[in-house]
């Protein structure tokens, strides 16, 4: 739960922060905080969550898309536009999602490889 609240507000603020540039739409400051956000959280974990760790990015970026989408629609826009927004912008930032979950499953399988070779030498002593 704490890693999940540390990725929503990291990539959350990315995505505020763009607002306030002027960005009409999650760019920069998006994909660092959300990358860095799935790296840390991936870092963070208890090591019986790091599966875990990889299904996180993609909930978050689903989120904070979700979000920002709703936010930067026209008010007078119908639900149909909205939910047609979101999922345009979830299809635009895709790379971002990939990125975010491929250094999230590499952090996690390197902190599992520690553990076991860990494991491994604890065994034999």
């Amino acid at each position: 739960m704490g890693a999940l609240l540390l990725a929503l507000l990291l990539t959350g603020a990315g995505a505020v922060l763009d607002a306030v540039v002027g960005q009409r739409q999650l760019w920069l400051l998006f994909t660092i905080g959300f990358v860095l956000s799935s790296g840390l959280c991936a870092q963070r974990v208890h090591r019986e969550d790091l599966g875990t760790s990889v299904l996180l990015p993609p909930i978050v970026y689903a989120v904070v898309v979700a979000v920002a989408a709703y936010r930067g629609s026209r008010s007078s826009s119908g639900l149909r536009q909205q939910v047609l927004d979101a999922s345009t912008a979830m299809i635009l930032h895709t790379p971002i999602l990939l990125g975010g979950t491929l250094l999230a499953a590499v952090v996690a399988l390197r902190r599992g490889a520690s553990y076991r070779r860990r494991d491994r030498w604890s065994r034999r002593g």
